[in-house]
């Protein structure tokens, strides 16, 4: 995410304890703001997503590599596909189809 995004969502993270008794107009601008944000995070999903494929593969594939490790892979993996997925439906995205 861009610099700006990345202050905003932080500012919002910083006021959480008050937004909870702010007015209406201000919950609307909090939402729009957060409209804005969500295809710019689900777009740095995107291009990051890949990559993390990537080193997945490339750790799955090395020799060296314990079962042990291999299963917390497993998790990490299955931890990111979640997420991602989360995201893009939240984004509005529809689900992947099999």
């Amino acid at each position: 995410m861009s610099a700006i995004a990345t202050a905003i969502v932080s500012m919002l993270s910083a006021l959480l304890p008050v937004l909870t008794g702010v007015a209406s107009p201000t919950i609307d601008a909090v939402i729009n703001v957060l409209i804005a944000l969500i295809p710019e995070a689900v777009n740095e999903v995107q291009q990051v997503g890949p990559i993390i494929a990537s080193i997945i593969a490339a750790l799955r594939g090395n020799t060296a590599i314990t079962q042990a490790q291999l299963e917390a892979l497993a998790a990490v993996e299955t931890q990111y596909d979640a997420a991602f997925e989360a995201a893009a439906t939240a984004a509005g995205f529809p689900a992947p189809t099999s």
